[in-house]
């Protein structure tokens, strides 16, 4: 096996590490020429362009805010700057500024000329995903609706739980005379991007419904509540029907709500400020539900008509944010990820000017903990990850490079930068709000490279030399069993109730505990769906849950199963007493032979472990009595109350509950969790494939065939001296060394592997 440092980012200045040591880079590397159109293939693990991975990189031009003579010019210049891929708006309020009167252009009417924009990109050799909408995003009036539906039209408009108008941007995605305007103009729309896909010879490469979360909210009080639309009240309505068809009879809603309803219609969604006993979240987990199929059949709907005008390239659409991927899954299952490819919404990540701002790093650990759960819920659900509406990042433009190379090593394949040149909008299509600030862009108004350019040129030129990495897999020695139900288990909860700890609570300690708390001791997880059998008959390495108080029989059997078969388990902070809908279902506790859990202390709490004290927890759970055959392993201070026990199973398997949670703090402050993580998973026969000198670095190791990449990043704002790294890589039993690093604030290293 051999190695080579091929690549360093420094947030500050750029440096290239090499056999001879660091010189300083004195000219940006020449980009290299982008991939010309050619079909693109979607596999579960990246795209492809005639059988070899590629990385798509795509920068948003609009042509209705660039004169027509600036187009080439500008698209050269994003090629230039390792651009591959155009990401462009349609808006159906500037093509249909009247009920029924399409106007596409012409060489006269440059603002429409949409085919024109399309024609000259197909000259460039530059893909485009194109935006029909209908909803773009605020970046235009009314998310890009017309006035004649955002002005006129209020009854069609998304209404909250009192019946409050949301604004002229919004709208009821279900409401009939919305689908049917809707589905006109994306029809009128298709049959313009038809002509142009990558089949007729030109460059549409993609096609993206609506704008970010279809119809589907962050949280529950965000959710469409349109009476007319959703049917409330009405016997042939939406949700009474969706009632119907999921009970069947009143007596089993009744039964699940607690209510005393005697038809259908009379039931309605509970207030956001509702109670927090089982029945107000059976009622609210049902209304999410409800609102997820009512997404997953709009974009069904959009896709119906495009389908009809002849467009047959993928399409795809994004998640709300970092944590909502998984909302996208009801959508996703109906129509596969082939036809429609969801990706993620990084907009908001490493939103500071340094990313490593805080001495411990905590920011930039928290940053990176988003992107990695949201591209590994893109991962179980099939998907190639890909993160759309990233902005070019403001600050020093150093920072882009540490930023994108770290999502890259957290297993991103695709990206989609947002505002990539300047602009000016048309009257009618700006939104209310302040333009781009300078230097958000690639290109400038002038038509020349931004600041932000040569630095994200050196990123695109580094993902075109390797483009293997596209299709490589991160080197695991642990996984976590995600469960799906968790991402709208956050929207219905509410508060915490009779409950030890909600999926709210759960969601959070994943991101913002233990996976900086793993990366700091120097593991490398990797996500396993909790809802599928494919993974319980691997047990070589051990599996992290963290549980709410909430899960389903199923997936409890599951991992009682995994266990059986020799499996390891680390469980944190509660076992789960509930299924699901909140009906008593402890079965996994049962297993395990462990007593009910309960809340020990949430304020001042500290442990013991392994003779270490004074270790902070951010919440501490106890079971009451050590299972029989269980050895207590740590301590509540100063009661001496057991949090955390192992105990052999049947079938050869090992538990360890954990019953503490915390929130990263920052390194040094997360010394004794390191320890305690790191001491539990090898108890469990974890071995790292990373062994980190330093716990303030973070690193990931990626692999394909015979090839691996090692990446290694400082997120704090201090240097980190004589750091070493050592990689013993799944593929082969000899160790790689990388030798002592240096490494300043923001920077990162990448050392190439053969094996």
């Amino acid at each position: 096996m051999r190695f080579r440092s091929v690549f360093m980012i420094p947030l500050f200045g750029f440096l290239l590490f090499s056999h001879g040591g660091i010189r300083a880079q004195s000219r940006p590397i020449p980009a290299t020429e982008p991939i010309p159109p050619n079909p693109i293939r979607i596999d579960g693990t990246c795209l492809r362009v005639g059988g070899d991975p590629v990385f798509l990189v795509a920068g948003e031009l609009d042509y209705f805010a660039v004169p027509r003579k600036q187009w080439k010019s500008r698209m050269s210049a994003m090629k230039s700057a390792g651009i591959n891929c155009l990401w462009i708006s349609m808006p159906w309020r500037l093509h249909e500024p009247e009920p029924g009167r399409f106007d596409f252009g012409s060489k006269k009417d440059e603002v429409r000329d949409v085919e024109g924009f399309l024609k000259a990109a197909k000259e460039k050799d530059l893909y485009v995903i194109v935006r029909p909408g209908p909803m773009i995003g605020p970046e235009l009036k009314y998310s890009g609706l017309p006035d004649w539906i955002a002005e006129k039209k209020p009854d069609l408009r998304s209404k909250t739980r009192a019946g409050a108008d949301r604004g002229p941007g919004s709208a009821s995605i279900v409401h009939p005379s919305y689908i049917e305007s809707a589905s006109a103009w994306m029809e009128q729309a298709g049959r313009v991007i038809a002509r142009h896909t990558l089949a007729q010879g030109g460059p549409v490469a993609f096609v993206q419904l609506d704008g970010p979360s279809p119809g589907i909210p962050d949280r529950y009080e965000d959710a469409d509540f349109n009476s007319a639309a959703l049917g409330f009240g009405k016997k042939d309505g939406r949700y009474p029907h969706f009632l119907w068809t999921r009970y069947q009879t009143i007596d089993k809603v009744n039964y699940e709500y607690g209510g005393q309803y005697t038809s259908f219609q009379q039931v309605r969604p509970p207030d956001p400020d509702g109670g927090s006993d089982e029945f107000e979240r059976r009622r609210r987990r049902d209304f999410i539900q409800f609102t997820l199929e009512n997404g997953a059949e709009y974009l069904q709907t959009l896709s119906k008509a495009l389908r009809a005008a002849g467009v047959e390239v993928p399409l795809t659409c994004i998640a709300g944010g970092p944590g909502s991927g998984g909302l996208l899954s009801t959508a996703a299952d109906r129509m596969g990820v082939k036809s429609l490819l969801p990706a993620a919404d990084h907009g908001s990540l490493f939103s500071g000017a340094d990313a490593g701002a805080d001495a411990g790093g905590a920011g930039a650990f928290r940053s990176l903990a988003d992107a990695f759960v949201s591209l590994e819920i893109l991962r179980l659900m099939g998907a190639p990850p890909a993160a759309f509406g990233m902005p070019v990042f403001a600050g020093p433009p150093s920072a882009a490079r540490g930023r994108s190379l770290a999502q890259i090593a957290a297993g991103l394949k695709g990206l989609a930068y947002s505002s990539c040149a300047e602009g000016s909008m048309p009257a009618g299509l700006a939104p209310e709000t302040a333009a781009p600030a300078a230097g958000r862009t690639l290109i400038d108004a002038s038509g020349k490279p931004a600041p932000a350019a040569n630095a994200l040129k050196e990123v695109h030129s580094f993902l075109r030399k390797n483009a293997w990495l596209a299709e490589a897999e991160r080197d695991a020695d642990c996984r976590i069993a995600y469960d799906f139900d968790a991402a709208a288990g956050a929207l219905f909860w509410g508060g915490r109730g009779r409950s030890a700890f909600t999926a709210g609570e759960a969601d959070g300690f994943l991101r913002n505990g233990m996976l900086p708390a793993l990366w700091r001791a120097g593991w490398s997880p990797v996500f396993v769906k909790l809802n599928s059998d494919d993974w319980t008959a691997d047990t070589s390495t051990p599996v992290i849950v963290l549980s709410s108080s909430a899960m389903s029989l199923a997936n409890q059997l599951r991992l009682a199963d995994f266990m059986k078969r020799g499996g390891r388990l680390l469980i944190a902070p509660v076992l789960p007493s509930t299924d699901e809908r909140f009906n008593p279902c402890a079965d996994l506790a049962g297993f395990l032979g462990a007593s009910a859990v309960q809340t020990l202390k949430t304020k001042e709490a500290v442990f013991r472990f392994a003779g270490d004290s004074g270790i902070p927890a951010g919440g501490l759970y106890w079971t009451r009595t050590v299972p029989a055959g269980a050895e207590a392993i740590a301590t509540e201070e100063p009661s001496g109350k057991t949090v955390a026990w192992r105990k052999k199973t049947a079938g050869g398997g090992e538990a360890v509950f954990l019953g503490v949670s915390w929130e990263d703090a920052g390194a040094d402050a997360e010394s004794g969790r390191i320890r305690v993580t790191g001491s539990l998973l090898e108890s469990l026969g974890g071995k790292r494939v990373l062994n980190l000198s330093a716990p303030g670095l973070w690193a990931a190791a990626l692999r394909s065939g015979k090839r691996g990449m090692i990446f290694v990043y400082n997120p704090s704002s201090f240097p980190v001296a004589d750091a070493e790294v050592r990689y013993q890589p799944e593929a082969s039993g000899k160790p790689v060394y990388s030798g002592k690093l240096t490494l300043k604030p923001g920077e990162m290293k990448t050392i190439e592997v053969r094996y």
